[in-house]
C-alpha cells in the first residue's frame, strides 16, 4: 500500500506531494490535466517501466533534465530518478537494479487501452502474462530476462551463419532449451490458476464459462519431457532457422485466446472473444482478466495489490460499473475520472478526493466528495 507520493518534473507534474488513503483515492478533472500521469508515476514505482511511454525522455517535464518519483510503501521507500541516460533506483536508500523492484510494491492497472489485449497482436498478451507471473514468481522473472539475452545472441549467430560464417549454436541451444522449458512449465501452471479463478467469476459476469485457450508450440508436460521435445523441434527446424535467421520456437512465440462458452440445445458453443465478441463482450473479458489478476496476486503474495483504474468507468455499462465499484474498498484503489457523476455518491463520500488541473493535484478541501469549482 502506498501512503505517500512525491513527484518532481514528471511529465506535466512540476512538484506534487500527496498523502494517500488506504482505501479509495479519486483523482478527477478534465482531460489532459495530469490524472493519468499520476497513475503512471505510481506504476513506475512498481515495475520500473511506463505503461505508455516508449522512451525515458518522454517522462521528463519539458525543458527539465530529470524527473523524480518518491513513494512510501511501508516498509519500503522507493526513489526513482529518470534521466535521458536512463533510470536510477533507490530502495530504502540502497542502490538497486530495476529488475529487483518487480514484486515488491504490487499494483494492478486497468485502463481503456487494455482492450487491445484481446484485439491486438500476441506480443501484448505475452507481455500481460509475463508481467503477471513475474510479479509473483522471481524465478520466472529472472529466467525471462536470461531468455531475452539468449534469443538476442542466438539470433545474431543465426544471421551470421545464414551469411556463410562458421558458428556453433550448441551453447545457445542448450540455454534456450533450459530456460524455455522452465518458462513454459510455469506458464502452464499459472494459466491453470487463472482459469480456476475465471471459473469462479463467470456467473458474476453473466457468462456461462470463461477460459483461456493457450497456444504454446509444444505440448507442455513435465520439465524433462518439455526439454526433450524442444531439443527435437530445434533439430527439425535448423535449416528453416538458418534461412530466416531467427529463433522459430520458444515462449517468445506463444499466444492465448479468451473464450466464452455457452450451451444451446445441448450443444456447447465456444467463441474467441477477441475475434468474434461484441464490444460489450470484449469489455467483460478484459474485466475478467483484471479481476483474475487481482485474485492471483493476492493468493500468491499474501497481500492485496494497489488497484489503479484509469478512467475506465465510462467504458462500462451500469451493471459492470457497479461490479467494479464494489471492489474499490477491497484494497487501496486509485481511480481517475473526468466526473464524479460516474461513481456512486455513497462511495465517493468515503473516498479521499483530489482535483487535478494543469498538473496541479489538490485534495478536495470540503472532503465531502462534491465537485469543487474549477
Amino acid at each position: 500500500m502506498l501512503t505517500r507520493l512525491e513527484i518532481v518534473n514528471f511529465r506535466n507534474l512540476r512538484s506534487t506531494s500527496v498523502e494517500l488513503s488506504k482505501g479509495l483515492n479519486i483523482f478527477w478533472g478534465n482531460n489532459a490535466q495530469g490524472k493519468t500521469n499520476f497513475l503512471e508515476a505510481v506504476y513506475l514505482l512498481s515495475t520500473g517501466k511506463s505503461f505508455r511511454a516508449e522512451t525515458d525522455q518522454e517522462l521528463i517535464r519539458w525543458k527539465e533534465t530529470a524527473a523524480k518519483i518518491i513513494g512510501e510503501a511501508p516498509p519500503l521507500q522507493i526513489e526513482l530518478t529518470i534521466e535521458e541516460s536512463g533510470k536510477k533506483l533507490l530502495v530504502n536508500r540502497q542502490n538497486k537494479r530495476l529488475i529487483e523492484l518487480i514484486g515488491e510494491f504490487l499494483v494492478v492497472l486497468f485502463s481503456p487501452e487494455d482492450l487491445l489485449l484481446l484485439t491486438g497482436p500476441p506480443t501484448l498478451r505475452r507481455a500481460w502474462l509475463n508481467s503477471l507471473i513475474s510479479r509473483v514468481d522471481k524465478n520466472y522473472l529472472f529466467n525471462l530476462a536470461k531468455l531475452t539475452r539468449v534469443l538476442k545472441n542466438r539470433n545474431r549467430l543465426l544471421l551470421l551463419a545464414s551469411r556463410g560464417s562458421r558458428t556453433d549454436l550448441k551453447v545457445w541451444d542448450d540455454q534456450l532449451i533450459e530456460l524455455s522449458s522452465h518458462i513454459w512449465v510455469s506458464r502452464k501452471d499459472f494459466i491453470g490458476k487463472i482459469e480456476r479463478i475465471l471459473k469462479s467469476l463467470s456467473a458474476k459476469l453473466g457468462v456461462e464459462r470463461i477460459f483461456l485457450e493457450y497456444h504454446p508450440q509444444l505440448e507442455i508436460k513435465s520439465l524433462k519431457e518439455t526439454k526433450e521435445s524442444l531439443a527435437k523441434k530445434l533439430t527439425s527446424l535448423r535449416e528453416e532457422e538458418l534461412k530466416r535467421a531467427q529463433t522459430l520456437v520458444g515462449p517468445h512465440r506463444d499466444d492465448f485466446k479468451v473464450i466464452f462458452e455457452t450451451t444451446q440445445e445441448e450443444a456447447v458453443l465456444s467463441k474467441d472473444v477477441g475475434v468474434y465478441g461484441s464490444r460489450g463482450e470484449q469489455r467483460t473479458a478484459i474485466l475478467s482478466l483484471k479481476l483474475a489478476e487481482l485474485e492471483l496476486v493476492q493468493a500468491e503474495k499474501g497481500r492485496r495489490p494497489t488497484l489503479l483504474l484509469d478512467d475506465i468507468l465510462s467504458e462500462f455499462d451500469r451493471a459492470h460499473r457497479e461490479m467494479i465499484q464494489s471492489l474499490l474498498y477491497h484494497q487501496q484503489s486509485l481511480l481517475t475520472t473526468t466526473s464524479l457523476g460516474f461513481i456512486d455518491p455513497k462511495i465517493v463520500e468515503k473516498a479521499k478526493v483530489f482535483y487535478v488541473e494543469k498538473g496541479d493535484v489538490k485534495a478536495n478541501a470540503q472532503g465531502d466528495g462534491k465537485e469543487p469549482s474549477a
